[in-house]
């Protein structure tokens, strides 16, 4: 497998954190080498997150600027302050949610890359769910990740115990979504 450079954007309290660990966990069950950091943001609830994951062999867990293979964000403006991340012939998921939405929507429009905004709270709301959005965003995020949804399934049921067959169907919902292309 060719390097995949990965960043995850949100807010403290958002579950960014969550998907990122769980997206390397499923990769090394995948048998996949993978390296990774993340800020916290001064570990504060709604306060900035993100985290760099690179799968394949790679010795720096940085992810420099215009290189990236994919961006997921958890709301549209922690995915236009992390688009410049992005490569031309990459991906960016960005969960249609926040505040001042059109504020940033002219610049993402701008971006030479595809841009995807998936409504992760109303399919999270019609599962009777009123969180984990996250897990709802990272099954979309898998259909341009070189990763098998039963492998992080399967890392799921490891890292969490509670609610494993809602977080499943939330998963598949994601994985099964049809994305807006901005």
């Amino acid at each position: 497998m060719k390097n995949i450079r990965i960043i995850f954007s949100g807010l403290g309290g958002d579950g960014i954190m969550f998907i990122a660990r769980l997206l390397a966990k499923s990769a090394s069950i995948a048998g996949h080498s993978v390296i990774g950091f993340e800020t916290h943001g001064m570990a504060q609830r709604g306060a900035p997150v993100y985290a760099h994951l690179i799968l394949g062999n790679q010795n720096s867990s940085i992810i420099r600027q215009g290189t990236a293979d994919i961006l997921i964000a958890m709301d549209v403006a922690s995915g236009a302050k992390l688009a410049h991340y992005i490569k031309v012939t990459g991906n960016v998921l960005i969960g249609e949610q926040g505040y001042n939405l059109e504020n940033y929507l002219d610049y993402l429009y701008s971006l030479p890359t595809k841009v995807r905004l998936l409504n992760i709270k109303k399919l999270a709301t019609s599962l009777g769910s009123k969180a984990r959005y996250n897990l709802i965003l990272l099954g979309n995020a898998l259909n341009y990740i070189p990763i098998d949804i039963k492998h992080v399934i399967l890392a799921l049921s490891e890292l969490k115990t509670d609610l494993i067959e809602h977080d499943e169907k939330l998963l598949k919902t994601g994985y099964g979504a049809k994305s807006f292309v901005l």
